[in-house]
């Protein structure tokens, strides 16, 4: 009796006023690089949020399961690029705060208005993005339009539960659009071939300027990610990652975040602490290297299928400089594959980390690549706003899990 209710709660369909628990993902293109940019979902309604008709049309009688897809042209899901929304501006109308990581403008890189002066209807809380995108010694040109205006997009609904709707009283009244592009999906795009200036005289400064290896003599066995972000770190690894790999882990730990059922050849873990290495059941080898100190890899040309930097290309000095030892390592066509999420170790993390939106890093990430040369196939994968598990020892501080971003690619 109880597997015919189960079966008939995943028959249920949607219609205008069930509850749907999807994924929504924004797929986009610029300048050869794939987005995907993904959100959770938890409470869809079509009778008390807003969807673009088109697309509430192909949910209904969807069942859990599917997928839908849908490509809108630009300006018809997020805003097209409004040429109106462009100012001239000054440096001395820029008033920085504690609020604002930086202190100084920066081409390419976002803002919020609340840090100028001098603008019509911008008070100092106004927390809307600008972004920088021409100077000259006093003059300035910043762009007010949303990050993802004037793209091509195509959305992705991935249907994971349907439920017969209880009776609520009010709601949240989610713009599925708005939803989707909040929190700064967009602002890992380039500046029309220019370089950003992630670089200052300081960017690489760090708390403790100590020898690494000082800072992590101590074993430290705490999960970089919550066991849900975990889980779907893992999910990537499993999507991207092939059989029989020989698979280099750098800046490895004691957790690999490799799938369990992935058939590899050979792991071999490059890391700061011994015993976490030791401990990592992943790793077939494992030494003890401090790249900050010689960013030169100590194996030998075209030797890995794939590379890994989970959760620790923050703490580089000289990433460039890795990402060019890690393409020599590489056999041609082999993969590597980069991820991080907010969280990392105050004293080590360089400055320029700490000061950037999320997805910005995500764009500086992308051109640390560009300036090692000699990749192919440039993509980015977020996630965002999952359910943080109820006993994780975080939940008091924020409902949802730690976001994942990704960067790869694969060496020409």
């Amino acid at each position: 009796m109880d597997s015919e209710k189960n079966e008939d709660r995943f028959k249920v369909k949607v219609t205008k006023t069930t509850l749907i628990q999807a994924r929504g993902t924004l797929v986009w293109e610029e300048n050869g690089v794939l987005h995907r940019d993904a959100c959770h979902l938890p409470k869809l309604n079509l009778w008390r949020d807003l969807f673009p008709p088109e697309l509430e049309q192909k949910l209904l009688g969807a069942e859990a399961g599917e997928k839908i897809e849908m490509t809108f042209p630009a300006g018809n899901l997020i805003p097209d690029h409004d040429p109106a929304k462009i100012f001239k501006v000054y440096s001395g109308q820029f008033d920085f705060n504690e609020e604002d990581p930086f202190i100084e403008p920066k081409l390419g890189l976002f803002y919020r208005l609340g840090c100028l002066t001098g603008m019509s209807g911008v008070f100092r809380s106004d927390l809307r993005p600008f972004r920088i995108i021409d100077q000259d010694a006093n003059q300035i040109w910043i762009d007010c339009n949303p990050p993802l205006a004037g793209r091509d997009l195509m959305l992705e609904l991935d249907l994971e539960t349907i439920s017969a709707s209880q009776q609520e009283r009010g709601g949240q009244c989610i713009d599925l659009a708005s939803k989707l592009s909040e929190g700064g999906p967009g602002m890992q795009a380039g500046l029309n071939g220019l370089k950003t200036e992630f670089n200052s005289g300081k960017s690489y400064f760090r708390e403790d300027e100590d020898n690494d290896l000082n800072f992590y003599q101590k074993p430290r066995l705490l999960p970089h990610l919550d066991i849900g972000a975990r889980a779907e770190l893992e999910g990537l690894y499993a999507r991207l990652l092939t059989k029989s790999n020989r698979i280099l882990d750098l800046m490895s730990s004691w957790q690999s975040h490799l799938p369990q059922n992935l058939e590899t050849s050979t792991v071999v873990g490059l890391g700061m602490n011994r015993e976490e290495l030791r401990l990592n059941p992943k790793l077939d080898q494992n030494l003890v290297h401090d790249l900050n100190q010689d960013p030169e890899l100590p194996f030998e040309d075209q030797t890995f299928d794939t590379v890994l930097c989970s959760l620790s290309i923050e703490y580089l000095l000289e990433p460039v400089k890795m990402l060019e030892e890690a393409r020599r390592i590489l056999v041609p066509g082999g993969l590597l594959l980069i991820s991080f999420s907010n969280r990392w170790f105050p004293p080590k993390v360089i400055r320029i980390w700490t000061e950037l939106q999320e997805f910005e890093r995500t764009g500086m990430v992308l051109q640390w690549l560009k300036e090692s040369s000699g990749f192919h196939t440039l993509e980015t994968f977020s996630l965002r706003e999952l359910p943080r598990p109820e006993d994780d020892r975080y939940r008091k501080l924020s409902p949802f899990s730690d976001p994942i971003y990704a960067v790869w690619a694969y060496k020409a």
